[in-house]
């Protein structure tokens, strides 16, 4: 009787053995990301959807784990961060961008970190300073939708710097069914009119009379 509750608890013993070293041997096999990897994938999908807010947070929390050899995933956190500060309209956002450029000037990331700074100034009305940056930037490598903005702003900044001619040159250049149209055609006919081309400046301000906010001053022409 004893005998065989000897044999019986070995077996019991060896089943539980057997388990164990399968669960290890699964763990071993099948290794989870580490917290950084998984933060760094789900910041990447906020990011490109546009969340811009979620986004942050997965950010932050890669940053503070990932390793500092990582230098690749480490650049484009910052980038990323940067950029969302953009959108959320950080007061942080030109600083964080700066801080990208000076600590990686060969970044890959460099167009679109100068697009950014310039429109940021452009938006503080500080067009001398935009165009320092919005002028190094290759506008063939941004989003369409960040070029449309790029042509318009570049515009503008050149206009309220005085250089109708270079206005003149990036305002043409905004799309026809950008959402910058209206605008680009209004300087555009403002710079005809003050260069007495009268014709051309009142066919450009008859295409804005109903369209806001120029319906009211359009008459004024």
């Amino acid at each position: 009787m004893k005998h065989g509750f000897k044999i019986t608890r070995i077996a019991h013993l060896t089943l539980c053995l057997v388990a164990l070293l399968t669960t290890a041997t699964t763990a071993v096999g099948s290794p989870q990301k580490p917290d950084w990897k998984r933060h760094y994938t789900t910041a990447q999908s906020l990011f490109e959807s546009e969340n811009w807010a979620a986004a942050v947070v997965e950010i932050k929390k890669a940053r503070a784990t990932v390793p500092a050899f990582e230098e690749g995933v480490n650049q484009r956190l910052l980038y990323m961060e940067a950029v969302c500060g953009v959108h959320t309209g950080s007061r942080d956002a030109l600083d964080a961008l700066q801080l990208l450029l000076d600590r990686h000037p060969n970044s890959i990331y460099n167009n679109d970190v100068r697009f950014y700074i310039g429109t940021l100034l452009y938006n503080q009305g500080k067009y001398t300073d935009a165009l320092q940056n919005l002028l190094a930037v290759n506008p063939f490598e941004l989003s369409s939708d960040n070029a449309e903005e790029y042509y318009f702003k570049t515009g503008h900044a050149c206009f309220e710097t005085g250089d109708y001619k270079e206005a003149r040159s990036w305002l043409g250049l905004v799309p026809e069914k950008s959402i910058y149209q209206p605008h680009a055609q209004y300087y555009l006919g403002y710079i005809d009119y003050t260069e007495g081309n009268y014709k051309s400046a009142g066919e450009r301000f008859s295409s804005l009379a109903k369209v806001n906010p120029y319906a009211k001053i359009i008459p004024l022409y």
